[in-house]
């Protein structure tokens, strides 16, 4: 649910030809003679137990705020199976991941950018996941990099809060209904002596908590994950951006494990990794969630710039270069 009661953004609702309903929010500043020559389509993609109101949280605690200086149109979805967005589904032989992986690059994207990106002069198509919100990018990035006539433009990813190793006490879910707020509490602003987010991240919690989906997150407890997501990841060329917290309760975090990651994209062209000091699971709930924000948004402009520049394929209906 909505937790920003001064929001910009406004709800989407998009009805997909094969039947799918997703729905999210978006904000779509207005073209302007500051607006930049090569303008990136950000989608945000939010993790287990929070909705497309997680980049939105708070005034203080908003990608709009980055957008709107930089006049970035931004996308924030509901995934499959959340708030009104109908659910995935997984048939035998196939996981979870891979599926969302499959819908965001064979639907979703494309449908995001023939109505977002033309009408809105966009040079390429950025998503930006958070946990395991980010799983489902790298697979749809690696779809994209080996399908021969792609029907949206990427010029790169960006993602935090995953990765190759698990934190090494992280808490699994509670048995008990009554504790799924202090879990939620705990794996995404970490423990209160940190003083890691501002109050008003946490006078959120109740209002950003969904329930997740048991199969997305049993993937990567079981390791499932982690035995197959490289074939994806090694097959992206496209820029790389990875942010990890260094107080993050489920993934490790430390530099090892941020070059570790680097290892896994050995396609990629570039590769911006780094640790996020003080900051927990969810950055852009934290004190650095301005100056993330600041980054994501930064390098998807300069990225698409690039993009555009060195002559890469933009598919029918693209603002061309």
């Amino acid at each position: 649910m909505a937790s920003n009661k001064h929001s910009l953004f406004t709800p989407l609702r998009l009805e997909l030809e094969s039947g799918i309903t997703i729905t999210g929010i978006h904000y779509l500043p207005d073209i302007s003679p500051t607006s930049p020559t090569y303008r990136p389509l950000m989608v945000l993609i939010h993790g287990g137990t929070c909705t497309a109101h997680n980049f939105d949280v708070s005034p203080s605690l908003t990608a709009s705020t980055a957008a709107a200086s930089l006049s970035i149109p931004v996308i924030s979805i509901n995934r499959p199976g959340y708030l009104d967005s109908t659910p995935l589904v997984v048939p035998d032989g196939s996981t979870y991941h891979k599926e969302l992986g499959r819908f965001e690059h064979e639907e979703l994207f494309p449908a995001l950018w023939r109505k977002y990106g033309v009408s809105n002069r966009c040079t390429a198509l950025l998503p930006l996941g958070h946990s395991l919100g980010s799983l489902g990018i790298i697979i749809s990035a690696g779809l994209h990099a080996k399908d021969p006539n792609p029907k949206y433009p990427l010029a790169g990813i960006i993602f935090s809060g995953s990765g190759s190793r698990s934190a090494a006490n992280a808490p699994p879910p509670p048995q008990d209904p009554s504790q799924k707020l202090a879990w939620k509490r705990l794996i995404m602003c970490d423990k209160a002596e940190l003083n890691l987010v501002p109050t008003e991240a946490l006078d959120a919690i109740a209002l950003q908590d969904h329930p997740i989906k048991p199969e997305e997150l049993a993937e990567v407890f079981a390791g499932v994950w982690n035995g197959y997501w490289r074939t994806y990841s090694n097959e992206i060329t496209v820029p790389v951006m990875f942010g990890q917290g260094e107080h993050d309760a489920l993934v490790e975090g430390t530099l090892e494990h941020v070059k570790e990651v680097e290892t896994c994209f050995s396609k990629t062209e570039r590769f911006d990794g780094s640790l996020v000091r003080n900051a927990p699971h969810a950055i852009e709930w934290s004190h650095c969630a301005a100056g993330w924000y600041t980054r994501c948004f930064g390098f998807a402009l300069e990225v698409t710039a690039s993009y555009a520049l060195k002559g890469a394929r933009i598919p029918s209906g693209a603002k061309e270069s």
